[in-house]
């Protein structure tokens, strides 16, 4: 069985891509790598534990953040920036792993704090050459 609609929208999420834009990486969207997948049961299965640990990973980003508030409270030096540059950075493993099982890749990096740059805008990812330029 293939991945339902819920979990392809989830993939997306993860691996930077939005179904709005035709610059979707081939691999995961023309080439059908999310229905085909459903001919490898074992892959899929790995697909969707990889789907579980990043949602499990995003849900607790919120606490994550709560954090940040202070480096240090008197004596006590708290994780602080560092426990949130290493949170991000085991999100973008699991994302990674997660491109690597369905052969794709990552468009935009979902954990990243800055928000899409010239590899995704108004205009589309990557700043498609469909896009119409003004002035």
């Amino acid at each position: 069985m293939a991945f339902t609609d819920a979990q392809k929208a989830t993939i997306r999420k993860y691996l930077g891509w939005s179904p709005r834009y035709a610059q979707v990486p081939e691999q995961l969207e023309h080439e059908n790598a999310m229905n085909s997948i459903a001919a490898f049961p074992e892959q899929q299965t790995l697909c969707e534990a990889a789907i579980v640990k990043l949602d499990a990973h995003d849900a607790l980003m919120d606490d994550v953040i709560s954090r940040q508030a202070a480096d240090a409270v008197g004596t006590i030096k708290l994780r602080g920036n560092d426990e949130w540059s290493n949170w991000r950075g085991v999100g973008r493993m699991l994302s990674g792993r997660l491109a690597s099982l369905l052969g794709a890749s990552i468009g935009f990096d979902y954990w990243s704090t800055t928000g899409p740059d010239r590899n995704a805008s108004w205009s589309g990812f990557g700043g498609g050459d469909n896009a119409v330029r003004h002035g």
